[in-house]
């Protein structure tokens, strides 16, 4: 039971972590729907590699700030709650257009894809937020708890981009403002699920 809750908080936690990643759901999509499944996994890969990234960054960082985070543990899991419910009220409400393709590299390289999906995701400011509100919840976790946590929210994760990078190519001829609009709706509700399971969940 000691290592199994944590490893069932991550798979809860990656779940809706993976399917409101915003611009690198649509880029995933549309790269596998238009450029093909090889760069969209190169793309899902570099994404992963920046989480694993920020993974260790806030991991380590929050450390230094221990005794800081467990006097404000309280306000600091009331912020990321009402970020990520702001967040949500946004994708509800936010405007959906013709203009729904994301931008994605003119090139073919999958090399290059696999570096824009890291850089991307690495320096997406929201993921950091993210990542450093899950982290500071997490302190009382031991080592194996951690690892088991983050084991399982990468696993289920990295599963569902790759399954996302294979259904893209059978989801391609719906690609348009209609399926805009459902994504962001799902999407606000992912965040708020978030939001509930970094309040009563991540203890």
């Amino acid at each position: 039971m000691e290592i199994l809750t944590p490893f069932v908080n991550g798979i809860i936690f990656g779940v809706p972590f993976c399917l409101a990643a915003g611009p690198v759901f649509f880029i995933l999509i549309y790269a596998g729907a238009n450029r093909g499944l090889r760069l969209s996994i190169a793309f899902a890969t570099g994404v992963l590699l920046g989480d694993l990234v920020l993974i260790l960054i806030t991991f380590y960082f929050v450390h230094y700030i221990q005794d800081f985070l467990l006097l404000y543990m309280y306000p600091i899991k009331m912020f990321m709650c009402i970020f990520l419910l702001l967040l949500s009220g946004y994708t509800f409400y936010k405007k959906t257009n013709v203009n729904t393709n994301p931008v994605t590299p003119k090139y073919n390289v999958v090399f290059l894809f696999f570096i824009y999906g890291f850089i991307l995701d690495v320096f997406n400011p929201s993921n950091v937020l993210i990542w450093a509100g899950v982290a500071s919840c997490m302190l009382h976790y031991n080592n194996l708890q951690h690892i088991a946590f983050y084991s399982s929210s990468m696993l289920t994760i990295g599963a569902l981009m790759f399954l996302l990078a294979f259904l893209s190519i059978k989801i391609k001829p719906f690609l348009g403002v209609r399926f805009l609009r459902i994504f962001n709706i799902c999407s606000g509700l992912v965040y708020l699920v978030s939001s509930i399971i970094i309040l009563f969940y991540l203890k």
